[in-house]
């Protein structure tokens, strides 16, 4: 879970609900923790879900460790009514729960979150793998398209081999054109 710190902005009441726009362009909710003024610091984190956890006084160091809760879209007056019915109807449950519509925008930061805990959490790089080498003597026979262009002596052999291949397609093309092609004919 991201941890992000903020400043208490000038003319903020105590315990106010600031919004703050996260590094992947989503917003948030931040409820200012109670007995900071304007100018100083604190740090909330950001649960997998979007919603904000904790948050608490950076400068004075205090443990002022407060619940708060994702503000819900005014619009969804249904969310707020089920919300209520939930908080009301069992004090045992944890109250700082939101119920929400899941959309493309939440999808994409805890998939987000959940790719960054698992490359964070990973000790291990990628899996190496030993190359295992046979035994072999200088005298085994090796094929002709097998073989490796190691020493001078390899590289003089494929030269020739090559300069003989094209030598003779070369000359098997003169040689052709000049047997079909007539000479001493006049026109």
């Amino acid at each position: 879970m991201p941890k992000l710190q903020a400043t208490v902005p000038k003319g903020a009441p105590p315990n106010a609900l600031l919004r703050v726009r996260l590094p992947d362009g989503t917003e948030v909710n931040v409820r200012i923790p109670e007995g900071l003024s304007e100018g100083q610091e604190f740090i909330f984190e950001i649960d997998s879900m979007g919603g904000v956890t904790t948050s608490s006084n950076v400068q004075n160091n205090v443990s002022n460790t407060t619940k708060a809760k994702k503000d819900i879209n005014k619009s969804n007056k249904h969310a707020k009514k089920k919300n209520k019915k939930s908080n009301n109807s069992s004090s045992s449950q944890n109250n700082n729960r939101v119920e929400k519509a899941p959309s493309f925008v939440t999808f994409f930061f805890n998939y987000y979150n959940l790719v960054y805990d698992m490359v964070m959490n990973t000790l291990e790089g990628p899996p190496t793998y030993k190359v295992q080498q046979t035994n072999v003597t200088k005298n085994a026979y090796v094929g002709l398209l097998d073989r490796e262009i190691v020493t001078g002596v390899d590289f003089c052999v494929a030269l020739c081999v090559g300069i003989f291949i094209g030598l003779s397609i070369v000359l098997g093309f003169i040689s052709g054109v000049l047997w079909v092609t007539p000479i001493g004919l006049e026109a």
